[in-house]
């Protein structure tokens, strides 16, 4: 078994060595929220092709909004949005106040009334976080070099596999740690 994915894997290699560049990454940032807050600088929401609520794009302000999922809705603040998913856009968004997420991130919602954190970015975009997430970039570049290639096979391979969900890698130790706050 353990043979049949590594031979899996160098095919996987060796069919996308030209194209993997071009590959997004769909990174679940965060599972089975229920309710969070956002903080950040001139934030948006959209959700089936509307603007929700925009922050003042002129103005550097912070604002903060509580998010809630319903069975069959989501509370914005007040306010009621049918929607599956709801796109959030601005800068230094953070959830609860100590996960930082990539503007354009989504919120998509679950059948439990719950919901997940999901962030779709070139796969070069992610393996710039990843790579100094899972190890100290004091380290000889060989090792570092090891690592870039490693990270990148690892999600090459998880893209085929998981293209049937919603997102393809964890941004946890379950796949490849994924930190925005210390990148």
């Amino acid at each position: 078994m353990l043979k049949l994915k590594v031979l899996k894997l160098v095919a996987l290699l060796i069919i996308s060595s030209q194209s993997w560049a071009d590959q997004e990454v769909r990174v679940r940032l965060a599972t089975n929220e229920h309710a969070i807050t956002l903080k950040g600088l001139s934030l948006s929401f959209s959700a089936n092709s509307k603007v929700l609520a925009i922050g003042n794009s002129k103005k550097l302000l912070t604002s903060k909004h509580d998010v809630r999922k319903e069975k069959g809705f989501w509370l914005l603040g007040k306010a009621k949005v049918y929607a599956e998913r709801i796109k959030v856009f601005g800068d230094f968004i953070q959830i609860n106040s100590h996960q930082y997420i990539p503007s354009g991130s989504e919120l998509i919602g679950k059948r439990n009334g719950g919901f997940d954190i999901v962030a779709k970015m070139p796969l070069d975009d992610y393996l710039k976080v990843v790579l100094p997430s899972e190890m100290p970039v004091a380290w000889p570049m060989q090792a570092l070099k090891a690592q870039a290639v490693a990270s990148r096979s690892y999600t090459l391979s998880l893209l085929n596999e998981r293209k049937h969900l919603h997102f393809d890698v964890e941004a946890t130790i379950a796949d490849q740690v994924f930190d925005l706050i210390n990148h």
